[in-house]
């Protein structure tokens, strides 16, 4: 009797072990999605500068609970956050941004040369600073940008700064969350542009 129900008891330990691990199986077994951002051709004109103006920009900042290889989501209700382990950033978002406004300030202008900022030592003419405050991705619902950025002449003096509130729709897929953020910095660069020509006919 008592050897029955020790191996009632073994039988069903291993019956555990062995469920918990093909649990397992089928969960590494998941195959993880990367993501980048990417520049966009600029829907306007060039906006013409001085020739030869050297134009960086300086690293992009965020909330730190976005700056990591996950995707976040937000709930609708807009306080409960979701971490999709199975889809990623192809590198880090901040890096990914810097780069990517870059480029996208690049399309936008005319006789610049516009990088990503290396180090204070560089010889620039503008210097841009970005401070992304708020980036809310909900599904069904939209993408919300809150973004201050600023103009720093070669002297560190402030020449602009400005805020801006940028919107898009968002349906169900990871996908529309990378192309959102890219249509976004998109939109950020047009106006960045816009706003250094004008600083440039002041001149």
């Amino acid at each position: 009797m008592k050897t029955t129900k020790i191996f009632g008891v073994l039988l069903a330990f291993m019956v555990t072990v062995a469920t918990g691990f093909g649990l397992t199986a089928c969960t590494s077994s998941r195959q993880s999605k990367f993501y980048n951002l990417t520049a966009l051709p600029a829907p306007q004109k060039p906006i013409a500068l001085k020739p030869g103006t050297v134009v960086v920009v300086d690293s992009v900042s965020l909330p730190g609970y976005l700056n990591r290889p996950q995707i976040v989501t937000f709930q609708q209700d807009g306080f409960e956050l979701d971490v999709s382990e199975f889809n990623r950033w192809i590198e880090p978002l901040t890096d990914s941004m810097q780069r990517v406004l870059a480029e996208d300030i690049y399309l936008s202008l005319k006789n610049t040369q516009v990088t990503p900022m290396t180090s204070y030592s560089q010889n620039y003419d503008y210097r841009i600073v970005v401070d992304i405050a708020k980036l809310q991705a909900t599904f069904g619902e939209r993408i919300t940008m809150q973004v201050w950025w600023t103009v720093y002449n070669k002297q560190g003096q402030i020449l602009y700064t400005r805020h801006n509130n940028l919107h898009l729709p968002l349906g169900n897929s990871y996908e529309q969350i990378a192309s959102g953020y890219s249509q976004l910095l998109r939109q950020t660069a047009d106006i960045i542009a816009e706003r250094m020509g004008k600083l440039y006919s002041k001149q």
